[in-house]
């Protein structure tokens, strides 16, 4: 690896990182002569900081794995929700280079596919790319161009069965659903892991058929009439989840306990 500095603009913030790896180093194919100068040095940049994290067996960005990766950087670090944003795309896009480009200019222009093309290409997808050999996308790409050769005088009258480029394939491929890729190539228990974080509570049906107990400190400060401080009460609130009303609470000096949540006025 050659010793040089990169300095690529994200919003507002210079963010710069020495020791970077050449982008051919990388298994995707890209023409990076098709990208300026600051967008080649932002996905050079993506890409190591990324990788850095997926070498270390990494899934989720927590603040001890985001302070581990942005330590070697030189200058103002991407704050942690940057880093998030670019991992939670490269990773749904199942690690693709094509998911970091900026979407403005560097993405590959959509071009339209013959419904022949169209059908070839959604079969190869669904037969080589969306099960568990989990093959790379540009192993499936040589596979469609492949097929696509092979079909050559198959093709209906007035169209052409001419391969798209890499680029417009790996955005099919990134159009396609991230749950449903997820589960076909790593099953539904994964998917379900990674995007089903958020699941339905549990609903109330008629009023006080649930009834939520919360605690906290006032912010208030209680004196005698001397004007002695005794300190800030805990309040213990019950609220009724079918109508949201508050059904009792308790204010005492006591800390959050039995005590308070059987003491509702």
């Amino acid at each position: 690896m050659s010793n040089i500095e990169t300095h690529a603009q994200n919003g507002s913030s210079a963010i710069s990182i020495k020791q970077l790896a050449p982008l051919e180093m990388h298994d995707e194919v890209l023409d990076v002569e098709t990208l300026s100068a600051k967008q080649r040095d932002l996905l050079r940049f993506k890409l190591h900081l990324l990788k850095q994290i997926k070498d270390r067996g990494h899934d989720r960005i927590s603040v001890a794995v985001y302070e581990e990766a942005v330590s070697g950087i030189d200058g103002k670090r991407p704050d942690i929700s940057t880093v998030r944003r670019w991992w939670k795309a490269w990773r749904n896009a199942d690690f693709s280079v094509w998911a970091l480009l900026p979407r403005q200019t560097g993405r590959p222009r959509r071009m339209a596919l013959v419904p022949a093309v169209r059908a070839i290409v959604e079969k190869v997808i669904l037969d080589l790319y969306l099960n568990r050999q989990r093959l790379p996308a540009a192993r499936v790409y040589e596979a469609l161009s492949k097929k696509l050769e092979e079909n050559i005088d198959c093709a209906p009258p007035g169209e052409e069965l001419k391969a798209p480029s890499r680029a417009t394939f790996y955005r099919v491929i990134q159009s396609l659903d991230p749950y449903r890729v997820v589960s076909a190539r790593y099953g539904r228990r994964e998917a379900d892991r990674r995007f089903k974080h958020v699941q339905k509570g549990t609903v109330a049906c008629y009023p006080l058929h649930i009834v939520e107990i919360d605690h906290t400190v006032a912010d208030v400060i209680l004196t005698l009439p001397d004007g002695t401080p005794l300190g800030r009460p805990n309040l213990t609130v019950a609220i009724d989840r079918y109508s949201r009303a508050v059904v009792g609470f308790h204010l005492s000096f006591d800390p959050p306990g039995w005590v308070s949540r059987a003491s509702w006025s």
